[in-house]
């Protein structure tokens, strides 16, 4: 208002100067007229314009209402200002509730499409679960159709039902399921290797021929594996008509096979020349043998309370003497410049390669059990029912004790990389140590004695197995991360395939089983009762090995190993395959979650055909 009154009085100034001369020619009416007539247009500036100019005419009367007529346009003026006021408030105000309905529809809709989509991906995941559910429904009406199918020794229909059973659940398939499918597998592709002279004790597999060393009691047979393969290497007649063969060993290249025997008796069998080596020189049972690293020599140990040094042309290199009772244990070191043997004199000795002491006599308060070279060929580690574990240098000193058992320690090892051990306590007990000497974890057997453990080879996992008849995997802070209870007898031994992908374990309550490492039993062998030798994989971990409850080596591949083969090739015509879906009703649906490409086997009489799994 302040600022429209100056504005005002500035017109009238200059008004004053500008229509003076006009004011004396001009008529006062006149211009009073063009006033109301602006102000009549609402053009307030003009009309009170012309109202002030009309005061400076000579003609203006003596009264007048020009002053009211100012002060009414002024008025107005103002009221039309405060009216646009008013209305540009209202219309803010208007444009504000506008802008808030506007954001709130936005939020509404942004919310309903968020919902959309919340909702769109239930329906999907409902959808996904309804099509996972009835995949595994099916899956575990096929397995349980596959368990029914072995029981009636129907062993090719069960082996297709379970094949499907376990293409429909992949990613997480049940227990039921993947044992069925090793079980079918078990069925149609176990088989019995080569032609045995006498019921197998144990065995050797090679890693680089296809070959498999068969112990009995007084004969070795190298039997072939697939039908590329050599004739069988047998030992000669009569080289153990009395003696029973205790040991056998086959050399790094797999050029000799040591054997060793009751009564003083050691061959040395050269797998490409016809006549073994005879070693002659122990007086009594030749408990075992080992190869040299480079392979070029060989160390045999006997109850006579020596260890020899031979090399492979049979010839005697020197005599390790100077225990007081028998050996049980001797070892190279791994660049092969030292020799420990361990005997019940209770005592670990040091030699060189020529049967010279070269250190004192390593030894415990109790028996020692066990002995063993690290990985680097620095220090030897020993274990006895003295309760501790030491380790030692090169030379006899002591560098550390491990004290922390409470009963005799069965043995101790060193871990993959040599930067740890572990030790196994009749206390029921493993721990592992630095070493310092220095307890890093405990691992307590609450149900069982441990009978043994192996490392994984990053080392960081330890299986253990018990007496108590567990499998226990365990992490390196002694957590157990799986408890595999399936046998009903004391664990002999376990290992692990070479991927570290399944653990085979071998009992005594004659059975070999299988696992893969999220706990799932895959397959069960009946093997010997009680089981003598381990079961073992093959070099590639595709096949296990085992000897059978009648003594027979068989061979058997892994179930996965067998699925594979059997995506790439199914072994089935196209024939068998309609006549399995007819006959066990498999849902025409499913077959869009069957592998596209099967390219059946021409197998006339519609059998499994062995695609390279029984070689």
């Amino acid at each position: 208002m302040k600022r429209l009154l100056k504005y005002l009085f500035s017109c009238s100034i200059l008004l004053c100067a500008s229509f003076r001369a006009f004011a004396q020619d001009s008529c006062y009416s006149a211009l009073r007229a063009e006033g109301l007539r602006y102000l009549e247009q609402d053009n307030y500036k003009l009309s009170i314009n012309r109202f002030i100019a009309a005061r400076f005419c000579l003609d203006v009367p003596g009264e007048d209402d020009l002053f009211e007529l100012i002060r009414q346009a002024q008025e107005e003026w103002i009221n039309d200002l405060e009216a646009a006021r008013a209305q540009a408030y209202q219309a803010a105000a208007e444009a504000l509730v506008a802008k808030e309905i506007a954001e709130a529809a936005q939020k509404k809709a942004e919310e309903a499409s968020r919902e959309e989509e919340v909702a769109r991906k239930e329906a999907e995941e409902y959808a996904r679960q309804a099509e996972e559910q009835a995949l595994l429904t099916e899956a575990n009406r096929l397995a349980l159709l596959a368990e029914n199918e072995i029981k009636s020794r129907n062993y090719s229909d069960a082996l297709y039902l379970a094949f499907r059973a376990l293409q429909l659940t992949r990613g997480r398939v049940p227990q039921q399921i993947k044992q069925a499918f090793g079980e079918a597998v078990r069925y149609n592709f176990t088989t019995r290797v080569g032609e045995q002279k006498e019921e197998a004790a144990s065995f050797l597999v090679f890693s680089e021929r296809p070959y498999l060393a068969v112990i009995s009691g007084s004969s070795i047979q190298a039997l072939p594996l697939n039908n590329n393969a050599e004739k069988a290497i047998t030992c000669p007649e009569g080289q153990f008509s009395r003696e029973a063969i205790i040991s056998a060993v086959l050399s790094k290249d797999e050029r000799f096979l040591l054997i060793c025997a009751e009564g003083g008796k050691a061959i040395l069998l050269c797998l490409e020349a016809d006549k073994p080596k005879t070693l002659e020189g122990h007086q009594e049972d030749v408990l075992g043998g080992v190869f040299s690293p480079e392979g070029n020599e060989v160390l045999t140990w006997s109850q006579d309370n020596t260890a020899r040094l031979w090399n492979t042309d049979g010839a005697p290199l020197a005599a390790l003497i100077g225990h007081k009772g028998n050996i049980y244990q001797a070892q190279f070191s791994p660049d092969g410049r030292h020799i420990l043997t361990r005997s019940s004199d209770r005592t670990v000795r040091i030699w060189d390669r020529s049967g010279r002491q070269t250190a004192k006599p390593l030894q415990h308060n109790g028996y020692i059990y066990s002995a063993a070279f690290s990985p680097d060929g620095t220090k030897i580690l020993t274990a006895s029912s003295d309760s501790t574990a030491r380790l030692w240098g090169l030379k006899g000193e002591l560098l550390a004790t491990l004290n922390g058992h409470e009963d005799a320690v069965r043995e101790a090892m060193f871990s993959p990389r040599g930067d740890g051990v572990l030790t196994r306590s009749l206390d029921k007990s493993l721990i592992l140590w630095n070493l310092e000497g220095q307890q890093l974890a405990r691992f307590p057997h609450v149900n069982g004695q441990p009978l043994g453990a192996v490392f994984n080879k990053a080392g960081d996992k330890i299986i253990s197995f018990t007496k108590a008849a567990e499998v226990l995997v365990w992490d390196k802070a002694g957590k157990v991360e799986l408890n595999l209870k399936e046998h009903s007898a004391p664990v002999i031994a376990v290992c692990l395939s070479p991927d570290e992908r399944f653990i085979l374990s071998t009992s005594r309550d004659g059975t070999t089983k299988l696992w893969d490492m999220g706990g799932h039993l895959l397959m069960s062998l009946p093997i010997q009762r009680p089981a003598g030798a381990p079961s073992l994989f093959s070099p590639d971990g595709r096949e296990i090995f085992a000897i059978s409850a009648r003594g027979e080596l068989i061979r058997c591949p892994v179930p996965e190993a067998v699925f594979q083969e059997m995506e790439n090739h199914l072994p089935y015509t196209e024939e068998e395959v309609r006549r399995l879906h007819k006959e066990y009703k498999i849902a025409e649906y499913l077959k869009s979650q069957f592998i596209k490409a099967e390219k059946p086997v021409s197998d006339k009489a519609g059998h499994p055909v062995n695609d390279g799994l029984k070689q």
